[in-house]
Formats: structure tokens, C-alpha cells, sequence
């Protein structure tokens, strides 16, 4: 399709939970994107900071000739359950999920889908993204299509890529069992379907913003189901391949996490769930990540892949 054509190809799915503060500054940064016709689907997730008013009031003022607006209310709690909602009403054969936090700097949409139609058999377009406090950028984050970087880098982040509408529905969409690490979930589901993948390996155009209301911002211990969840999960979607290798080191890290805030009740039995998810010959390896983890907080993503 030529991006000249007035049909849209791309819709971009927003949940919103309490964001009356950031989400009109997101939404703008969406209005202002050039030179493609994308619907803009929001989705409130029950609100109750006045965010859904203020939807109501201006969301329709940012509609354009290029960009249609919807928003949609869903009480049920979750920002898996609002994505799928999101989804459910998508038409297009693109559809990108983006944070109510987060930025889109001029031309993110058009550089995707000029890659989509320069590559017509693709099914997943990514690219980096910049992590960002709001006064200046802290580190790029890389997109990748690999199976083993993503477990050990969280490379398929919501911010990171757009797919056909098709591959998130033939994987079911979200899993609204998970409290967290959702977006890590579901990218591992989406790599199982081995799609076509094009990396966009410029400059990134988005901000993922940290801040501290930002899902960005990680306190192990305060709420443990968030991250297990998604890693049992995960494990039982691996059971008896080899990048299970790759769920056990993500335990490890976990738990030695869990040391370093203290809390060695959480540590102890996710490391050794971690033992017991990788082979003998592995287990030294496993090790290694653990306490490289627990003393440096840092480096164990890429000591992984060199190790195991």
C-alpha cells in the first residue's frame, strides 16, 4: 500500500489507568506523527483520577485528516484486559501498542510502515527505543529477533514494534492472568510463531519514559507474582527446549535480586527452581549468574548468552 492511500494500515492501542497527568502529552506526541492514515484507539482501564473525563473532553480534538480517534471504556481491571479490548476493535492489518507514558518523537509511525511496505512479507517491525526520566535520555534499548536475547533482554517491549493484527490474534492476544512482565510473555509466544521480522537499526523515535509511577521502575519484592507469574508461565510454554537454559538463568537473576533488597525468603526457593530448570552441566553456569547478580546488580544478560 502507497502512503499516499487514505486507507489505514496501522492502528495504535493505548491503555490508560490513572495517567490524567502524562497521557494528554503522549496522545499529542501520537497526533503529531506525519505522513501515514493510522486510527488511534484509547482504551480506559477505569480510571479514577479523572483521566476518562478528560478523555471525553479532548481526545476528539486531536483527530485529524491523517489520524481517527476512538475511545473505549473498560472497567475490568488490567492493562492486558485493556489492550485486548483495544485489539478487538482494531480493523487494520497493523496494529502498535503504545504506554500512556511514553513518547512518540515526529516520524516513529512513518519509518514503521515504510519499512512494512518495503518488506511486504514481514509480519513484525522493530526498532529501538530510548529510556528516558524526562530531562534526558539513559540508554538505548535495542530490538532483536532471537529468541535467547529477547529471554535475556526483554528486547520485544510493547514500545518496540508493531505486528499484523492477524499474528497477535493467532497467539490470543494478552494474557490477563499476568500481573507483570506481560509484554515479556507475550513476546516469547510471538517468537514461537517464528514471524518476519524486520529491524529498524537507526536512531530511536520513541522515549520510554521512567519515572516513578513507571512500570519501568522495579521493586522486586514488593509485589513477587508480577515477575514469577510470567516466568512460570514462560517455563511451561519452553517445557523440554533448549532455551529453557534461558528461563532458569532469568530465576537466578531474579533471586538474587530478591538478596540484594533483602528478602531471602523470595531468594531461596526461586533459586532453586532455577537449579532444577537447567541440566547438570548447566548448573555452574547458573551459579555464576546468581552471584554475579547478587554482588554487581548488573552484566548477567550478557554473561548468559556467553555461558550457557
Amino acid at each position: 500500500m502507497r502512503s499516499n492511500d487514505t486507507t489505514p494500515s496501522l492502528s495504535v492501542v493505548v491503555p490508560v489507568y490513572n495517567r490524567r497527568n502524562l497521557v494528554m502529552e503522549t496522545l499529542h506526541s501520537i497526533a503529531l506523527q506525519k505522513g501515514e492514515h493510522f486510527d488511534l484507539i484509547v482504551v480506559d482501564n477505569g480510571s479514577t483520577d479523572g483521566s476518562y473525563e478528560l478523555l471525553q473532553s479532548e481526545l476528539s480534538r486531536l483527530a485529524h485528516d491523517g489520524m481517527s480517534v476512538r475511545l473505549l471504556r473498560q472497567e475490568t481491571p488490567g492493562a492486558c484486559r485493556a489492550r485486548n479490548t483495544g485489539l478487538d476493535a482494531v480493523e487494520t492489518r497493523w496494529t502498535m501498542f503504545f504506554d500512556s507514558d511514553d513518547i512518540m518523537l515526529p516520524g516513529h509511525i512513518h519509518r514503521m510502515m515504510d519499512a512494512a511496505r518495503q518488506h511486504e512479507d514481514a509480519e513484525v517491525i522493530g526498532a529501538p527505543v530510548m529510556l528516558h526520566d524526562g530531562r534526558r535520555p539513559l540508554r538505548r534499548l535495542p530490538f532483536g529477533q532471537s529468541l535467547a536475547t529477547h529471554l535475556m533482554h526483554s528486547h520485544w517491549s510493547t514500545q518496540r514494534y508493531m505486528a499484523r493484527t492477524s499474528l497477535f490474534r493467532k497467539v490470543g492476544g494478552w494474557n490477563e492472568a499476568l500481573p507483570g512482565w506481560d509484554d515479556f510473555e507475550l513476546g516469547v509466544r510471538l517468537l514461537l510463531e517464528h514471524p518476519s521480522v524486520v529491524v529498524i537499526d537507526k536512531a530511536p523515535l520513541v522515549w520510554q519514559r521512567q519515572h516513578e509511577e513507571s512500570i519501568t521502575r522495579l521493586d522486586f519484592n514488593h509485589n513477587p507474582a508480577k515477575w514469577e507469574l510470567s516466568l512460570d508461565t514462560i517455563a511451561r510454554l519452553l517445557a523440554g527446549r533448549e532455551e529453557m537454559k534461558y528461563v532458569a538463568a532469568r530465576n537466578a537473576m531474579l533471586a538474587a535480586n530478591y538478596m540484594r533488597e533483602g528478602h531471602p525468603e523470595l531468594a531461596s526457593p526461586r533459586y532453586a527452581l532455577a537449579l532444577e530448570q537447567c541440566t547438570r552441566h548447566q548448573r555452574a553456569a547458573i551459579r555464576l549468574i546468581y552471584h554475579t547478580v547478587r554482588l554487581t546488580g548488573h552484566g548477567a544478560p550478557f554473561l548468559a548468552l556467553r555461558i550457557l
